[in-house]
């Protein structure tokens, strides 16, 4: 990824129209940019042909001709009216639903698809998505095997050879997917000649029934007989198997796959001209015909037919069609293809559009075009980098290599390096030819089976799921009054999108238990799939509601959190980790990221921050930060630490560390724990902005943790044992026992015990004061070891423990334990020391001659602190300091190896 982007760094020479397109491709799906530059559909369908007759040939199928009667007779014509009512009820709301998420914007290949994905997330929406591909399939099996069944029972053609029904049944597939592979315009101009039949047998049937009811009788009418009185209420009767008796729910689930096709229009949405208009007016247009036409066979049956001819022949709409029953028995056949035919168009636009975002990695083989999908590698090792003050701060000049980060492409550069002639991602001109012979597999397959029972309610199920996911797009997207919610149809509410999703849950309870909750667990192991791959895979933010929703929770939390002090109990370290990286973004100890990611267990904030020198005006610098900041976040990443990381540019490396560390974090979610390394380079001037760095973070109320030899830690990878040492000096409010506590959390620490010494003088009560310590450590539920170290009263006052009690106090206890060894006595040990290692002290520029002129003459540590009794003051132990410091590095010019070890 860095290495793409440095490259397009050169390219571009900071022009703005580069800018532009980084700013606004980078991480976007690879099919909203490419449907963007085709600005249409390339077959450009309208309303009838694109959306209201698939959806008609959809719902209008072999249940309307078959079971409709039936229902109207076993529940009367009132409760199957109120049957179809409560199946619509279901429908409407959704195609509201979709209605208002079509006229929000352009809606490409993929459809239902691509509304959730785009709304809910690419988990939820893959998982939902593959489901409801698998729904539309299978839809396509059944309405293929109730044509054949229609077939042989319509013109009495059975037990040809074995098997005849599943052979004729797969044949049928076979041509269908033919016919399907020529393009949907030419699926588009097939497909009125199947409605075209359909409704000459609708008409037929309505004609014939009226004039049956008028007294008129023709063909086979004579042996049925007429009702005496309709059929107005329930009459449940077993039916011809004797098994069980209907009941209103059971009707329900009977009934309610004859309305599963309303997603016909939207599941072609790439190949519409103008989605926005004509999914809203096909659907709604399709629902409202297909509901007028299924009650219309309700109340003239019921009328007209007898009770009894009701539920003893199921094929009593064809007998009454006038003026031939071969129209209807026909017309049976034709709506079961033309349902297959829009399945089969449909399903394999819907695969295209999941496998065109390859969220779903074992799909990518369907690609027809390869495309290289973002997956972050574990970063290789940090380049050397130089600048910084200690271990504070950004690199001060370029170092290293680019980072080892594979794949990562910004959709507009996958397409530059996809392999082939220019792709067209899933603009409706791709075919998915790959993706239909697939299809073809899994619809034939059921189709062994030979039986409708088995697959109606999986597949039933399957379409319930998508839409019970659209409604909740819908619905997160009205009730988070999202701004970029702005839909051109207004007949929706947020209440009727709550209540379409609450009625395809109830719907899919009542239709199968066993399917629901195979659904169920098909969905949630998709969802976890794709979770888990997107978190190898930077997809980035989708603009789905899941993400609003996040961000609206976290605005409510932070503003009721305010700025109020938190409680004792509710406190955890909000770690801002300074780090020094080279100009690439490579961290130069990356053993402090590991150490972050083992103090994690702290379930606080963590934020991974390191400084630039430059200037804001200087447009490179601000898109270096970009870039080095997109590798520090593959390092952090792969460090396992979860958390932000930040690049600030800045004058000077201390401004900006001290201005990044005021200005991190949001309310009571602001860093409260400073971790960063011990300086490397002991020049005094850097030595003394990294102590002058120290005290300005304690100014800002800040914990420090200074991790010293950073580079031996432990990696995110080892597993330790034995001990951590707590030397406990100073009671500073538990953080020094809190934070060995939260190592052990790890993995890396988990066999590790920690152990607790603390410094008493000699003669006192090491036993009483061991118990106390005790008693404190399981105040504080953390277990330890505790050790009493005795040492001379010189150096440990008696009043030790009660004074390190008193906050107030600890600054001048350290000074003292500090100072303790450098009286006059300690100096001139050390001094004594210093010369049998061969170290050499400075010049004393005191010793002159007569005129004036210094004599070289080594100064001793004695006369540095000449007139000095007791415990020295604050300047001579400085000046002790920086003595010792100089005489060693003179000690190192000179070449006295083993002496400057010694010192050190």
């Amino acid at each position: 990824a860095a290495r793409r982007a440095s490259k397009h760094l050169e390219d571009a020479a900071g022009s703005d129209e580069y800018s532009i397109a980084y700013s606004t491709s980078w991480r976007r799906p690879v099919h909203e940019l490419a449907a963007e530059r085709e600005g249409g559909a390339a077959a450009g369908l309208g309303t009838l042909g694109g959306v209201f007759f698939p959806c008609m040939q959809n719902i209008l199928g072999v249940i309307l001709f078959l079971r409709v009667p039936w229902i109207a007779a076993q529940a009367g014509a009132i409760q199957a009216t109120l049957v179809v009512l409560c199946c619509v009820a279901c429908t409407l709301p959704t195609a509201l639903s979709i209605s208002a998420i079509a006229t929000n914007g352009r809606i490409p290949a993929g459809g239902p698809y691509y509304v959730v994905s785009r709304n809910l997330g690419p988990a939820v929406g893959g998982a939902i998505g593959i489901v409801f591909y698998l729904g539309t399939t299978v839809a396509a099996t059944m309405y293929v095997l109730g044509a054949v069944e229609a077939f042989q029972t319509g013109f009495d053609i059975v037990d040809l050879f074995p098997m005849d029904t599943e052979i004729i049944a797969l044949c049928v597939m076979f041509v269908l997917s033919c016919v399907v592979h020529g393009g949907v315009a030419f699926v588009a101009k097939v497909a009125p000649v199947f409605l075209f039949v359909v409704i000459a047998s609708i008409v037929s049937a309505v004609v014939g029934v009226s004039m049956y009811g008028a007294g008129v009788d023709f063909g086979g009418t004579s042996a049925l007989k007429r009702a005496d009185e309709p059929s107005l209420f329930t009459a449940f009767t077993p039916d011809k198997s004797g098994d069980s008796v209907p009941t209103f729910t059971s009707l329900i689930a009977l009934f309610f796959p004859s309305v599963t096709g309303i997603m016909a229009g939207s599941n072609r949405s790439g190949s519409l001209a103008d989605p926005g208009r004509s999914i809203p007016k096909g659907t709604l247009s399709a629902i409202g015909v297909t509901t007028v036409l299924y009650m219309a066979f309700v109340w003239l049956f019921a009328i007209f037919v007898s009770n009894e001819t009701l539920k003893a022949n199921k094929l009593v709409v064809s007998t009454v069609s006038w003026p031939h029953p071969t129209i209807v028995a026909l017309g049976i056949v034709m709506s079961s293809l033309g349902a297959a035919l829009q399945s089969l168009t449909g399903a394999p636009q819907l695969l295209a559009g999941i496998i065109d975002d390859g969220i779903v990695p074992f799909l990518d083989v369907l690609k027809p075009n390869k495309v290289k999908v973002a997956k972050v590698q574990k970063p290789g090792p940090a380049a050397s980098g130089v600048g910084g003050v200690g271990g504070v701060g950004g690199a001060g000049g370029v170092g290293g290599p680019a980072a080892d980060v594979e794949g990562g492409a910004s959709p507009a550069e996958a397409e530059e390096e996809g392999e082939g002639e220019k792709k067209d991602k899933d603009a409706p001109s791709r075919k998915p030819t790959r993706e239909l012979w697939l299809t073809w597999f899994i619809a034939s397959l059921p189709c062994l089976a030979g039986n409708l029972d088995a697959i109606t309610p999986p597949q039933t199920i399957f379409f319930l799921s998508m839409y019970t996911a659209i409604n909740l797009a819908c619905f997160a997207l009205a009730i988070l009054k999202a701004p970029s919610f702005r839909p051109g149809f207004k007949h929706f509410h947020w209440s009727t999108a709550l209540f379409g999703a609450l009625a395809c849950l109830t719907i899919m309870l009542v239709v199968s238990l066993p399917a629901t909750l195979f659904a169920a667990v098909l969905v949630l192991a998709l969802y976890k799939y794709i979770s888990k791959v997107s978190e190898e895979r930077q997809w980035g933010d989708w603009g789905d509601s899941g993400t609003g929703l996040r961000l609206q929770q976290a605005h409510s939390a932070l503003l009721a959190l305010g700025h109020t002090s938190l409680h004792p109990k509710n406190w955890r370290p909000q770690l801002i980790i300074l780090t020094r990286t080279s100009r690439t973004g490579h961290p130069v100890h990356e053993k402090l990221l590991h150490l972050a990611a083992q103090l994690k267990e702290g379930r606080g904030l963590t934020i991974v921050a390191t400084v630039f020198q430059g200037n804001l005006i200087d447009e490179h610098a601000i898109k270096e930060a970009e870039l080095a900041e997109a590798v520090l976040s593959a390092h952090v990443k792969a460090s396992g630490v979860r958390g932000f990381t930040s690049v600030t540019v800045a004058d000077t490396i201390v401004g900006g560390v001290l201005a990044t560390v005021q200005t991190a974090g949001l309310g009571a979610l602001k860093p409260n724990t400073v971790l960063l390394t011990w300086p490397e380079n002991r020049e005094p001037s850097k030595v003394v902005a990294y102590v002058d760095l120290l005290k300005s973070l304690r100014r800002l109320n800040k914990s420090l943790l200074v991790a010293k030899g950073i580079d031996s830690f432990p990696s995110i990878e080892d597993k330790l044992d034995g001990t951590i040492d707590i030397w406990w000096l100073v009671h500073d409010g538990g953080l020094l026992l809190l934070m060995p506590f939260l190592l052990r959390l790890c993995r890396v620490w988990k066999k590790t015990k920690l152990r607790l010494f603390s410094v008493m003088a000699r003669g006192q009560a090491n036993a009483k004061t061991r118990k106390r310590l005790m008693d404190y450590l399981n105040s504080l539920r953390i277990p330890a070891e505790v050790e009493v170290v005795s040492m001379d009263k010189d150096i440990v006052t008696d009043a030790l423990q009660d004074r390190t009690l008193d906050m107030k106090a600890r600054y001048e206890l350290l000074a003292q334990l500090k100072a303790a060894s450098l009286t006059r006595v300690g100096l001139e040990e050390r001094e004594k020391a210093l010369a049998a290692q061969g170290l050499k002290l400075p010049m004393d520029p005191t010793v002159r001659d007569g005129s004036g002129r210094p004599l070289k003459k080594r100064a001793t540590l004695s006369q540095l602190f000449s007139g000095v009794e007791g415990a020295p003051t604050a300047a001579t132990m400085k000046a002790a300091t920086i003595a010792e410091d100089k005489a060693r590095r003179e000690s190192e010019a000179s070449g006295d190896g083993d002496g400057a070890a010694a010192a050190a």
